[in-house]
């Protein structure tokens, strides 16, 4: 269960990932605010749609660097312009990558264990394995 829902995380990080891949845009813009609540800034940064709408939205990653007024190119969504992250930063491994990993995994050491109680199964009751 643990595997599939990893597997299911990595799928979606996919998708997520190739949709915004697919049909983002790029455009320049320019960091309007930095947020420290913890030890990851979040960052506020303003752009303007191909269509002339401006817009002032959360970077979905950090660009890992960076002051109020640096311009930075960011990829948006234009069916949801709220979805935006920098050009050049991949937190695919962070989205698919870990998460997939996870789920192979979890679906090893499931088979492993399973394995184990089947052979310790098979040395209490006498049972020898079956062979085709």
């Amino acid at each position: 269960m643990c595997a599939a829902m990893f597997l299911l995380i990595a799928a979606a990080g996919f998708y997520f990932e190739h949709s915004l891949a697919m049909r983002g845009v790029t455009v320049t813009g320019e960091i309007v605010e930095i947020r420290s609540a913890d030890a990851h800034p979040t960052y506020m940064a303003r752009f303007t749609t191909v269509t002339g709408r401006v817009v002032v939205a959360e970077l979905m990653t950090s660009p890992g660097h960076g002051a109020v007024g640096d311009h930075l190119d960011i990829v948006y969504d234009p069916q949801d312009s709220e979805t935006v992250q920098p050009v050049g930063v991949d937190p695919y491994y962070l989205q698919v990558a870990i998460p997939a990993v996870a789920g192979v995994a979890s679906a090893a050491g499931g088979a492993w264990e399973y394995r184990k109680v089947r052979r310790l199964k098979q040395d209490v009751t006498g049972d020898q394995p079956v062979t085709t």
